[in-house]
């Protein structure tokens, strides 16, 4: 129901279904649109919904080529990792609370050290102290 008192549809941009079976609509406006998309998603939240359990709003304040970036390099570490270089590098950091991305570099396994770092990020293991884009100087917490 809007703001009007008439019946209003709203479609999603995307709709995320995470691992604990958690349901999350997406809408993307831009962020001058904020004040106003939030009433709308207060408004949708508050009715309830069979297909979603939360509805939130991203706008290109959370968009920016960081992110981008960031995310290119997780995606690329999905599918080209190595289960037993990953295993190795986690064996590495027990014990350790915080690490400098290029300590844990390797001349010999460049390569696939660098995507076992990025495949570690993403499971959560190193979390960056600094949002932004991710480099060799970034330092991180260690969560094991």
């Amino acid at each position: 129901m809007g703001s009007d008192g008439k019946s209003h549809h709203h479609t999603f941009d995307y709709w995320i279904e995470l691992t604990d079976g958690w349901r999350v609509a997406v809408a993307v406006k831009q962020e001058k649109k904020r004040k106003e998309m939030n009433e709308v998603l207060d408004r949708i939240l508050a009715k309830g919904s069979p297909l979603f359990d939360d509805a939130i709003l991203m706008t290109e304040k959370y968009a920016n080529w960081d992110a981008y970036a960031n995310a290119a390099d997780i995606v690329w570490s999905r599918e080209h990792h190595d289960a037993v270089e990953v295993n190795k590098l986690m064996g590495e950091l027990k014990g350790r609370s915080t690490v400098q991305f290029y300590q844990l570099l390797t001349q010999q396994e460049f390569k696939t050290r660098n995507i076992a770092i990025w495949r570690l990020i993403e499971m959560g293991h190193l979390k960056a102290k600094r949002p932004g884009r991710i480099t060799q100087t970034s330092w991180f917490n260690v969560n094991l």
